[in-house]
């Protein structure tokens, strides 16, 4: 069996710096490393999740041949949102940060989502899974609470009344990028997670018109269409 370490130095040397910036590209494997992937996937994450998470790990140094190699365990953290009396509970996981304030991504994913009696996927809940996470604004703010949240548990550091937007003090303009650059500026807090975790995830949005029909279908069949609308109040 390859180890590892070993599978990640095969999927960087087929994957370039070109084809992960883009979202869909198609890449060659051995049949081996396949079958790695495949038993290395869990039931309910696709493989470009996979691939992210292992990736993860190492970072490059853009300009120099020096690779630097870093490894984050993963954390999981809850919260929970109150709507038309109802209660709802985000399970979301995370990269560990402590010891690396000024140097790491979140790369934050919301896990699972209980309301009620049931558990649901983010895709049953949202019609979206977290990769494609922008088409939805009910999805955005969870998403980029469950950020808030993650930076304060780890980092000891929180948004103060200076960062709430004026015209609503009771509610964090979470899509505003010029607070989150000046949160993150502050506190100096890293700058690819900035990049990665808020700046690109924002950018984005923007490319909700060119969403098909066939996501469209599955927000509006999810469940949260069917129980939120754009009223939150979110409590940990």
């Amino acid at each position: 069996m390859i180890p590892q370490n070993e599978l990640m130095d095969k999927m960087v040397k087929f994957i370039g710096s070109e084809t992960m910036l883009k979202r869909h590209k198609n890449i060659r494997v051995d049949a081996k490393v396949w079958s790695m992937l495949k038993d290395l996937k869990n039931k309910d994450e696709t493989f470009n999740e996979l691939i992210l998470e292992l990736l993860n790990k190492r970072t490059r140094s853009i300009g120099n041949k020096n690779i630097k190699l870093i490894k984050f365990n993963r954390k999981k953290k809850f919260f929970t949102l109150i709507t038309y009396n109802q209660t709802i509970c985000f399970e979301f996981e995370y990269n560990d940060i402590k010891s690396t304030k000024n140097e790491f991504t979140l790369d934050l994913k919301i896990k699972k989502i209980f309301q009620g009696r049931k558990i649901y996927k983010p895709f049953e809940f949202f019609g979206l899974d977290n990769e494609h996470k922008y088409y939805s604004e009910e999805f955005m703010k969870v998403y980029l609470k469950a950020i808030e949240l993650a930076l304060e548990t780890e980092l000891r550091v929180k948004f103060t009344p200076k960062h709430i937007n004026p015209l609503n003090k009771s509610l964090f303009p979470y899509d505003n990028i010029a607070l989150w650059r000046q949160f993150y500026s502050e506190f100096n807090l890293s700058e690819e997670s900035f990049i990665q975790d808020i700046q690109e995830p924002l950018r984005l949005i923007d490319e909700k018109t060119n969403i098909t029909e066939k996501w469209k279908r599955s927000i509006a069949q999810s469940k949260i269409s069917k129980i939120l609308n754009n009223d939150y109040e979110f409590n940990q």
